[in-house]
This record gives structure tokens, C-alpha cells and sequence, in this order.
């Protein structure tokens, strides 16, 4: 008795989608991106990553998962290409997430409880902060302080 295994045929890929289009950063700050192939069953593809300005945000990749760093102020498009090594390697897919880098989460300096405004709260925070009575974030530091000595 013989038994033959017919080979699947391969699955061409027609596009590729990222899992998020937009995102706001804080300096320092990174994102994880994931890549998603379209179909979800395709044979056989290429993935490429890349950066409109890596000083502003940098791309790390493996595969389908890139992490994005917020390394200065500014905007920057992260790309996701694909192509299809089946039937049409000279065909290019293209997904993309605007990111947006920030300092401080845009906040006004001194503005601790980050609501818009300083006011003679934010200041009441910072004092209760420096006696040791409340906890503040690590962003919510950063913003109180004022003078950016530390």
C-alpha cells in the first residue's frame, strides 16, 4: 500500500496591517507593535520595519513584533513592509503608525495633578511630596519639578 501526501498549495499574501495606527509617546518610553499578514495563513513573506526619523523614534525588530523607543520630541512614521515571496516579490504591503514623542506627557512644568492648569494645588502636592506624605508618580515628579535639577 502507498500513500501520498499531496503538498498544500502556497497562500499568497495580499496585504499587511499593524496593530496600532497612532500612538503618544513620552520620551523614553516604548511601544511593542505587532504585524499582521493578510491572509493570516500566508506561505511565504518578508517582513521589513523602519523608522521616518530614528532620532525621534527608533525600531527594534523580530519578525512580526517590533518595539518602538520615543528617543526625542517630534513625530516620526514606524512602516511595517511586507512581500510576498510566492508569487509576486516585486509587490510591497505597507502599514503605519504615527508616533507622536513628547516631554513630560505634555504637561505644564509645575502642573503635578496634570489637569491643565497651575494652580496652588499642584504646589500643595509638591510640598506634601517633598515631606514625605503623598507618593507621586514618576511622571507626575518630573512634572513637579520645575527647575529640572533632580
Amino acid at each position: 500500500m502507498t500513500r501520498s501526501v499531496e503538498e498544500p498549495e502556497p497562500v499568497p499574501l495580499t496585504g499587511v496591517d499593524i496593530d496600532t495606527h497612532e500612538a503618544t509617546l513620552n520620551v523614553g518610553e516604548t511601544l511593542d507593535l505587532t504585524a499582521f499578514p493578510i491572509p493570516g495563513n500566508a506561505s511565504d513573506y518578508t517582513i521589513f520595519w523602519s523608522s521616518t526619523n530614528p532620532d525621534v523614534a527608533s525600531v527594534e525588530s523580530d519578525g512580526l513584533h517590533a518595539v518602538v523607543t520615543a528617543a526625542a520630541p517630534g513625530t516620526a512614521t514606524v512602516y511595517v513592509s511586507a512581500t510576498d515571496e510566492v508569487n509576486a516579490s516585486d509587490m510591497i504591503f505597507v502599514a503605519e503608525c504615527v508616533i507622536t514623542v513628547v516631554e513630560n506627557g505634555g504637561y505644564l512644568p509645575g502642573d503635578v495633578n496634570m489637569d491643565g492648569t497651575v494652580t496652588a494645588t499642584d504646589a500643595i502636592l509638591a510640598l506634601r511630596y517633598g515631606m514625605g506624605l503623598i507618593d507621586l508618580s514618576d511622571l507626575q515628579q518630573e512634572i513637579a519639578d520645575v527647575n529640572g535639577d533632580g
